[in-house]
């Protein structure tokens, strides 16, 4: 926000009847920005109401004798106009106004949220993190107790927001990790397999193409020499449960995976060195 917002405008408003600020930001700052205009409206000596819910990105609130204030989300104003133009069969812009609801969607994901206070002194979140890291590497080694697995010249792997390392399963290489830039984009579990250049690229192939296998096990392609599969964790388990179920699923993916491409593996992958 600039120094002239709300105050300023708050004052440009007509003082015999109603009026209303709108603000239209990033979904993402909602909940910050919103903290920041109602400490801005108090300080400069407004009464501001409690907040009123319309919608999941439309709020509401009163200040003031006659005046309230709104903010909503650019993906929220651009989905209701698209949602108008399929309405009205306005089809000519239709692309663009996809192109820019995408846009907000991956401003929304990349953007930098202010730090809250209780995430600087709550050591919640660092532990959890840990313990993901662990049990990532806790999975591994249970599949190559249980044989499922081996490391023979593949290397532990670390970079920023993940860890893990790469295993072998007969001829198939993959990455066992914990990936927050996985699980902040797609949702659906801190931890995953990923297929990438070590892979042989018959699997690549098979897991990008094969709608069978992608029917059983969620298949994420994110680039083409790059496929994740994540790993479910059943909410409520102990952790070595959790180490237990996971391995099983790492085990029937592999055991399905390599059914798939068995006849077309021509023999042993190059060794990953880290």
């Amino acid at each position: 926000m600039t120094i002239n917002q709300p105050l300023t405008y708050a004052a440009r408003l007509p003082t015999d009847e109603r009026g209303t600020l709108l603000f239209v930001v990033p979904a993402a700052r909602m909940t910050s920005l919103w903290a920041e205009l109602t400490k801005r409206l108090q300080a400069g000596g407004y009464e501001v109401a409690l907040r009123r819910v319309h919608q999941p990105e439309l709020w509401h609130a009163s200040f003031g004798k006659e005046h309230s204030f709104v903010l909503t989300s650019w993906r929220a104003v651009l989905t209701a106009i698209l949602r108008e133009m399929e309405v009205a069969q306005e089809t000519e812009r239709l692309d663009d106004v996809r192109q820019l609801v995408g846009l907000c969607e991956r401003m929304d994901e990349e953007s930098f949220l202010p730090l809250r206070s209780e995430e600087l002194t709550a050591a919640d979140t660092p532990l959890r993190y840990i313990q993901l890291g662990q049990i990532a590497f806790d999975i591994g080694a249970a599949l190559i107790a249980e044989g499922v697995c081996s490391v023979d010249k593949l290397k532990a792997s670390a970079g920023l927001g993940y860890s893990g390392r790469y295993l072998r399963h007969r001829d198939i290489v993959f990455f066992l990790a914990f990936d927050c830039a996985a699980w902040a984009t797609h949702k659906l579990s801190p931890l995953w397999m990923r297929f990438d250049q070590y892979s042989p690229p018959v699997v690549v192939d098979v897991l990008r193409s094969v709608k069978a296998f992608a029917e059983e096990f969620p298949v994420i392609v994110e680039k083409d020499r790059r496929v994740l599969i994540p790993i479910t964790i059943t909410p409520g388990m102990e952790r070595p449960d959790i180490v237990a179920a996971c391995a099983d699923q790492i085990t029937a993916i592999l055991t399905r995976l390599g059914a798939l491409v068995a006849p077309s593996l021509p023999g042993e992958p190059e060794p990953v060195f880290e």
